[in-house]
């Protein structure tokens, strides 16, 4: 596929038709990947065994959650051992991730939810429109889990292009961001 930002995680910039091995990972360790957006904003974040994520590809709105805008990926000594995770807070790790061209969500052992990168249309359920995670203290225990609600938690996730939606603890689903379609499933087009 296109490799615009290193998205292919291959350390260049080099677009492949065929399967490209990811640089500096072993099979076997138990990956899920999530991979969103069109050629020029890709990203893709891998959601380790171990319950950690990795980000590689685009990052102009801070979706690989490493506090700058600095594509990750396209170079060489940027991937395996060299990727860092992304900072989701003191004793937190993952077991959920999906992703869009700009944004990333992951749910934490715990339940709670978190989303980084462009906030645009309330995108990152935080009730603003900021963009987070492209600058330094933006990530880990300062970013604040969205609400999902009194003694809610999540069990999975999916990030569309411009929202979000998560299946609740009780198997409720709320969804937030933009609703110009109807898609927040509100019967209105409010946005959320």
């Amino acid at each position: 596929g296109g490799n615009s930002h290193g998205q292919l995680g291959n350390g260049s910039l080099t677009l492949s038709a065929a399967p490209v091995a990811v640089s500096g990972f072993t099979s076997g360790l138990g990956w899920a990947v999530a991979a969103g957006g069109i050629s020029t904003l890709s990203h893709t974040c891998a959601l380790r065994s171990d319950g950690t994520v990795r980000c590689w590809g685009a990052n102009g709105n801070g979706q690989l959650g490493q506090g700058t805008t600095s594509a990750l990926g396209n170079e060489p000594r940027e991937m395996g051992a060299f990727l860092p995770p992304v900072d989701l807070g003191t004793g937190r790790n993952a077991k959920d991730i999906s992703v869009s061209s700009i944004h990333s969500c992951a749910v934490l052992d715990n339940g709670q939810v978190k989303c980084w990168g462009a906030g645009g249309n309330g995108l990152l359920g935080q009730g603003t429109t900021d963009t987070l995670g492209d600058q330094a203290n933006e990530m880990g225990d300062d970013l604040a889990p969205v609400d999902l609600g009194t003694g809610r938690s999540a069990k999975a996730i999916t990030a569309g292009g411009f929202h979000v939606c998560a299946i609740l603890d009780d198997s409720t689903v709320k969804c937030w961001g933009l609703n110009n379609h109807g898609q927040l499933g509100q019967g209105t087009n409010d946005t959320l």
